[in-house]
């Protein structure tokens, strides 16, 4: 994120992103998608070009927005990007452009050699549509266990989601290895039928309860003396309850001082963290109260498994 809480490829605020219907919420970050994120960049650039009617003025706004650059391009009479008198960050931008332009351009000329050897590779994947049904969680570690992967490079394939669940009631679409396409989508598919099968089987037992209670015959006179029962419970009882709870919190303390406990050294990634204690990513944010963009410092102590 940087200051202006911009994500992604692109660099999209929350409110630009919207607009160019990029999701953003809890479940989903499309500024993240690099794909997504592009065609809404392209989408913005061409929209600033027809404004300002100069590439050069068309990044610089995307850069700076467009009210401030009009407001600078008014205020100082020119519309010549370079007598412009703009903020360092976004007088710097518009060259760096160029400088990028010119040595994708002629890459061998600038020194540089996209190597198969050396990964540059055409990354051949297949994409997964699965529709998850309102009410049915599916983890992404379920997803990263169906796709066969591991945990790094299901998130280095699909970085627009979330860290815990896959986003229910629509379709959602995943990225993975050419070839593992089928049997993520079959994994996905029975893992949404088995817990559509458990929310079903739930709500009939919850329906299935009245009537169960009502063939019960319970007689007023029986009320009538579980209600004396109850307010003529002797103050021992009370006392040996009391002092149950007591004995129950002092447990409860002493399983607490049970719980493991990590200190975060300089490089670690949550990631990383669960790989070494054998646990998941959202086991540790949850363990420790952190929410999808909390981010770990070195020294930080962290819960890597609760108390019992």
């Amino acid at each position: 994120y940087s200051h202006a809480h911009a994500a992604g490829l692109w660099q999209f605020i929350p409110s630009t992103g919207k607009l160019y219907k990029l999701r953003v919420d809890y479940w989903v970050d499309d500024r993240r998608d690099p794909a997504r994120s592009t065609d809404a960049a392209i989408a913005f650039l061409g929209e600033l070009h027809q404004m300002f009617g100069d590439w050069r003025l068309a990044w610089a706004a995307y850069n700076t927005g467009p009210g401030r650059l009009g407001r600078a391009r008014e205020a100082q009479g020119t519309n010549d990007y370079w007598q412009l008198d703009l903020y360092t960050e976004a007088e710097r931008y518009v060259p760096r452009v160029i400088a990028v332009k010119a040595v994708m351009s002629d890459l061998q000329r600038y020194g540089f050699h996209l190597r198969v050897e050396d990964g540059w590779a055409p990354r051949e994947v297949g994409f997964v549509k699965v529709e998850i049904p309102p009410g049915v969680e599916v983890s992404v570690d379920d997803a990263v266990k169906g796709a066969g992967l591991s945990l790094r490079n299901f998130r280095l394939l699909n970085p627009e989601l979330g860290e815990d669940a896959l986003p229910d009631g629509r379709e959602v679409t995943l990225e993975v290895p050419k070839g593992k396409e089928r049997d993520l989508r079959d994994w996905l598919l029975a893992r949404v039928r088995e817990q559509r099968a458990v929310a079903r089987h739930t709500r009939r037992s919850k329906r299935d309860r009245p009537s169960e209670r009502s063939t019960r015959a319970v007689s007023k006179r029986s009320v009538a003396k579980r209600s004396v029962s109850k307010r003529t419970e002797s103050k021992r009882s009370v006392s040996k309850r009391t002092e149950s709870k007591r004995s129950a919190t002092k447990r409860s303390r002493a399983a607490t001082r049970k719980a493991r406990y990590y200190r975060v050294r300089n490089g670690d990634s949550l990631w990383d963290i669960a790989q070494k204690e054998n646990v998941s990513v959202a086991e540790l944010r949850r363990w420790n109260r952190m929410g999808r963009r909390s981010v770990i410092t070195p020294g930080q102590k962290l819960v890597v498994r609760p108390a019992p």
